[in-house]
């Protein structure tokens, strides 16, 4: 049998040394991992946030540590293109002192900052000559361990410094890593509830100036509905006394000139209420229930009365739905679109008017409103007629304010009806269309969720 050279069998014997030591290292440092573990642990047992929490923090690593400076710092941004380290929580000499901010450029927190855990046992300051607060502290050793975001991004720092060389810096440097998960979330946190701060701030103030807005169009609306209409009707008033009372007086031209002054008073006051119906339509949960549409319409057809008896018109309603919605909406959205329909009639016609409803599932839906629709399942009701009709390409021209297709004099109205109409679906989270040919009537389709939304 062959024996091995002594030399040999001495280089693996010191081998099998180096790698017992390398092991022997290992098992000591994962005991003191799990005894770091097991005393933060029960530490920090009793749940502690914000600026207690980051100094119990700091104390703890201060008391293992027993080095001059401990701190946990945050990334923060003075000037644009400017960063710093502003402290949480600061140690010196064993001792919790003020918060400082220093600036980062030419010291080893810069590299930190980067991702990267930057240990410098001894030489700190001689090695990072023009960093202030080195000289500042006197700072022979320092270790900088990273915190990062939920994004991966370093935002934070863990940091130890001494004014002599540091002993045992991966113990340190473990400990630092163990308890810098903890200091991630609780510097999250408070990251959070900032931002959280001041967006409700954000919020309060937008409030605030809907209130003093609301305010204003409640005070404009006063004046709108009382000292606007008030010199209208004076006008009108005046131009019918003067009519009555100097009518022999008048020619043909000044009686034309007062009809037309009392015509523009009427329409003046009619575009005024217009107005302030289109303003007023917001939902409030205390008028909002289950509307019968059958009712509804009853209701509709009887403050037309007089229209229809004037134009013959024949009203047809089909089967009608029950939905969610506020009734005096949903009454003053239909009697426009029935009005228009019996005003729009074509010359020696008799208007001719259905009503109609059905479920529909959101496959049914235009493509315009399935972008925007939030259920499965809505009620569509159509109201066809016979009238004049309209150009295809006009058919969403129509619900604007002010959209008019005909003169003021053929069909009366201040082209804000329909516009209503269009607001009404939409507080409703509904949608209207219109589909027409000239000379062969209009179909308005309205599109009404048949749940609750206001819950």
């Amino acid at each position: 049998m062959d024996v091995l050279p002594t030399a040999h069998l001495q280089q693996r014997l010191d081998a099998l040394a180096l790698e017992n030591t390398l092991l022997k290292s290992q098992i000591d440092q994962q005991g003191i991992n799990q005894r770091f573990l097991l005393e933060f642990s029960d530490r920090f047992a009793t749940y502690k946030v914000g600026d207690e929490f980051f100094h119990s923090l700091v104390s703890y690593i201060t008391e293992q540590t027993k080095l001059d400076y401990v701190f946990l710092g945050e990334l923060v941004e003075p000037s644009p293109g400017a960063f710093a380290i502003r402290t949480y929580a600061l140690t010196a000499n064993g001792q919790t002192v003020g918060n400082i901010q220093y600036d980062l450029p030419d010291g080893p927190c810069e590299q930190v900052i980067q991702g990267k855990l930057s240990t410098y046992p001894s030489q700190c300051r001689r090695l990072f000559p023009k960093n202030q607060t080195l000289v500042q502290f006197n700072v022979e050793g320092y270790i900088g361990y990273p915190l990062y975001d939920t994004k991966g991004h370093a935002f934070g720092i863990l940091t130890v410094m001494h004014q002599s060389p540091i002993n045992e810096p991966e113990y340190i440097a473990s400990l630092l890593k163990i308890v810098a998960k903890r200091a991630e979330f609780e510097l999250e946190r408070i990251r959070y509830e900032t931002e959280l701060k001041e967006i409700n701030q954000t919020l309060l103030e937008k409030n605030q100036e809907l209130i003093h807005r609301n305010a204003e169009l409640a005070s404009f609306s006063y004046v709108a509905s009382h000292d606007l209409q008030e010199p209208l009707r004076k006008i009108q008033a005046f131009g019918d006394r003067l009519k009555t009372s100097y009518a022999p007086k008048l020619d043909e031209e000044g009686t034309d000139i007062v009809d037309r002054m009392v015509l523009a008073a009427k329409r003046m006051s009619m575009l005024i209420k217009d107005l302030l119906d289109y303003s007023r339509l917001t939902l409030r949960s205390d008028s909002w229930g289950p509307q019968p549409l059958a009712a509804l319409m009853g209701v509709v057809v009887s403050e037309l009365e007089i229209s229809i008896q004037d134009t013959g018109a024949l009203i047809q309603v089909g089967k009608l739905d029950t939905i969610p919605g506020d009734a005096s909406q949903l009454i003053q959205l239909f009697q426009n679109l029935l009005s228009n329909a019996i005003k729009f009639m074509k010359p020696g016609t008799v208007p001719h008017i259905q009503i109609e409803s059905r479920r529909v599932s959101s496959t049914e839906l235009p493509a315009a409103f399935l972008p925007i629709a939030t259920q499965t399942e809505y009620c569509q009701i159509d109201i066809c007629d016979n009238g004049i009709g309209f150009d295809a390409h006009q058919a969403e021209r129509i619900f604007g304010t002010f959209q008019r297709l005909h003169g003021q004099g053929k069909y009366p109205g201040t082209g804000i009806g329909l516009a209503i109409a269009k607001k009404i679906a939409e507080n409703h989270r509904g949608y209207i269309m219109a589909m027409s040919q000239p000379g062969k009537g209009a179909t308005f389709s309205v599109y009404l969720p048949t749940q609750d939304v206001l819950n």
